[in-house]
Order: structure tokens, then sequence, then C-alpha cells
């Protein structure tokens, strides 16, 4: 595949005026919806309209499909965030020597517009490691937002396992070399949870840092009545009805199949079951379903603002995780939009910080058919879990840490 750089210029956003800070966040997944939007994309928004600095978000792209996806998805991404949003192509991070292309490329597009930032955001290890070098020499800070254990990721693959053992080390090698670069280069940190703070921020030495889960926007995700009421309605959902709702991708780790069969297992011991399903990839989760009676299930694809009125209208949220070394560290998006609208979550302990709050704020219900069916008729108090998780797992409770990480307190 050749490395020449493919890009696009802005089209609805114009490039920041040198006024204030000018934040240079980088990324090399594309412009997938869901997650990119609510970590990136809006983040973006709320720190400029928070602090009076400016962003620009570069997103490279390691596969054609994934350049050409993001390229269509570019105008609403400037749209969400509210500033230059521009994609670029690269090489997929994991080929060998692409570090050093993806350096490269970086390199070439940074020069001629150095001097029109003031700090580099580079979201995980790999971006950290790949771009550090060159923001280092240019002079330019660089904070490493470390959203994961990526050593844990690779060994838990299952398309991994039948590597030989003597490459499958070399790899695991080279991703612990890329956590010490990231630590080396940047100036500052971001960890997502406790437990991965404790595995990453000892690499740092006295260089400060910030733990600050992945949070969702109080203006986007909030308990309503009235909004329940309306959605369920045209969803055709009864006040009978018990409403189990999964949002998100399909992802292996997002455990779908247990989804599935949990809920299978609920709706046997009681007909007042009902679930909703809401992701980007309806046929293949329609597929997934085939064997489950229509009128006990919905798919519905919604975009970022559909996603609170189905949360609202639902009764109960899965968040099912293995117990691993990837989930440890973990910190999901989806737990703060669903405790943001007070709904009770069934997860168990193995995102320890996600348990250990949802346990404080009383909406966590164990896994287990027995403890969902025992819950079915108690009433939760939503309004107060929403304010419980306002204080914790909002953009606003955390933008102190952000000042601070960013230097703009």
């Amino acid at each position: 595949m050749s490395a020449d750089v493919q890009s696009t210029s802005p089209n609805t956003a114009t490039s920041p005026a040198n006024v204030g800070k000018c934040i240079l966040f980088v990324l090399f997944e594309g412009l997938p919806a869901t997650v990119i939007d609510t970590q990136v994309l809006l983040h973006a928004r709320a720190a400029q309209a928070a602090f009076g600095i400016h962003f620009e978000v570069w997103s490279f792209c390691g596969l054609q499909s994934l350049y050409e996806r993001s390229l269509s998805r570019q105008s609403e991404a400037e749209r969400l965030a509210d500033c230059p949003v521009r994609v670029f192509r690269a090489v997929r991070a994991g080929v060998p020597g692409s570090k050093l292309v993806n350096r490269a490329i970086f390199r070439r597009l940074l020069l001629p517009r150095a001097s029109d930032f003031d700090l580099v955001h580079a979201r995980n290890d790999y971006v950290a490691a790949t771009v550090g070098p060159v923001v280092r020499r240019l002079g330019l800070p660089m904070i490493w937002d470390c959203r994961g254990d990526p050593v844990a990721e690779f060994d838990a693959r299952p398309q991994y396992a039948s590597l030989p053992r003597w490459l499958k080390a070399m790899r695991l090698r080279v991703l612990l070399r890329e956590r010490e670069l990231a630590a080396r280069d940047c100036g500052a940190a971001l960890f997502v949870s406790h437990p991965l703070t404790s595995l990453c921020a000892p690499l740092l030495g006295e260089k400060p840092y910030q733990i600050i889960p992945c949070g969702a926007q109080k203006e986007m995700f909030y308990f309503d009545p009235v909004l329940r009421q309306r959605v369920r309605s045209e969803l055709g959902y009864n006040d009978a009805d018990r409403v189990f709702i999964y949002s998100g991708g399909l992802a292996h780790y997002q455990c779908i199949p247990q989804v599935l069969s949990l809920f299978r297992e609920v709706r046997a011991s009681d007909a007042r079951a009902r679930l909703l399903l809401v992701t980007p990839d309806i046929e293949r989760m329609r597929a997934m379903c085939e064997s489950m009676a229509p009128d006990d299930i919905q798919l519905r694809s919604g975009r970022i603002g559909d996603i609170n009125g189905f949360l609202n209208a639902a009764d109960f949220g899965f968040i099912l995780r293995a117990h691993n070394a990837i989930n440890r560290v973990a910190f999901p998006t989806k737990f703060a939009e669903h405790c943001l609208t007070g709904l009770p979550v069934i997860l168990d302990d193995a995102i320890p910080d996600c348990a250990s709050l949802a346990d404080r704020w009383g909406n966590r219900l164990a896994p287990e058919p027995a403890a969902i069916l025992q819950r079915m008729d108690t009433d939760i108090d939503r309004v107060r879990v929403m304010q419980l998780a306002q204080a914790e797992v909002t953009w606003a409770a955390t933008a102190a840490r952000y000042a601070q990480i960013y230097g703009v307190s």
C-alpha cells in the first residue's frame, strides 16, 4: 500500500485564529460513530466552550475503507466538534514499520503548521509513541491520553492465539515499548481508571497526570419522565412492559451473545420482558437474533442525539464484560450514558471503577436471572441516580482536571 498522504480540507469549519491556546487532537482510528463522537468530537466542543481555547482534530486511517467512511462523516464530525476535522490516509497500526511511516506522514503535515498549535493531545499509546518524537523535537508539549492496556488487548484476541510464541513475544515487546515511548515523550498524561493509573503512572516519573473517567455530556444524557413516556409510546411499549436495552457496537468485547442469552433466561420467566437493541450494525445484529421471537425484540439504529430517548424508555441496561486484564483497567463511556439517565445497569465487577460507582449509587444489578427477576418490580429513583452521576461522570464534573492538564486553569 502506498504511504502517500491523502487528506481533505475542512468543509464547514474554518481554521482557528491565533487567539488563545490551540490544541491539536490526534487519533489513528478514523471517524467511526459512537465512541469517537463522545470521546473526541464532543470533548473538543465542550473544552472550547469552557476554556476559550481552540481545537483541531487530525484523524488518520489505516485502511482505505475506513478512510472513505471517515470522509463521508467529516462534515458531521466538524458540526459535532465545532472545530476543523481533517482526515488522512496512513499505514495501519500493527504493520511492521508503521510507526516510522506514519511518523514521517505526521511530520510532513505538521511542519508547515507547527506554529499554529500550543499542545498536542495524542489519543492512546500508539499515537503518542508515533507522534511523540516529532513534537518533542519541535518543542511542542504532548498529552498522552492513555485509554487502556494494548498489551492485554493483544494477548486476549482470539485471532492471535495460534501465532508462534516467539512472534507473540515480539509483538508484546513492541506494545510495551510504545507505552514507554509515550511516557517518555509526553509532558503529562490522562488515565481513564484507577487500575490503569496503577499500571502506567510509574513510567511517568514526576510528570503530572489526571484520572478522568470516560464521561458524557449532561446536556445530552439525562432522565426526563415526559421523554420516557413519549419514546415508549413511539416504540409501542405499554406501562407493564419491562424494557431491557443494549446500546453500542458489536465488537467481541461487548459480549452480545451473553446479553442475548441472559435476556432469553429472563424472558422465559417473565413474559413482560422486552429487548431494545440500538446499534449502527442493524443487519449483523438481526442475524444474531434470528432465533428470538420477533415480538420480544426491537432493533434501532439512532444517531447520538437519539440515544438519550432510548435509554429513558428502558428499565434496565446491559453492560457485560469478561473478567480479564482489558476490562480491569477500562471505563466505558456507555456506563456514564446509562447512569446519567438514572438507568439500572446489569454488570458485574469486571470493570472495577464502574462497579464501585454503581454500587455506591445503588443502580447495579448482578448479571444473573434471579437477581434481575427480583428487581423487575422494584422502583428506582432515577432522578437521584442521575444527580449522583452528574457529579462524577459528566464533562462538567471533570472540567477542572482537564483545565489543569491543558494548562488553562
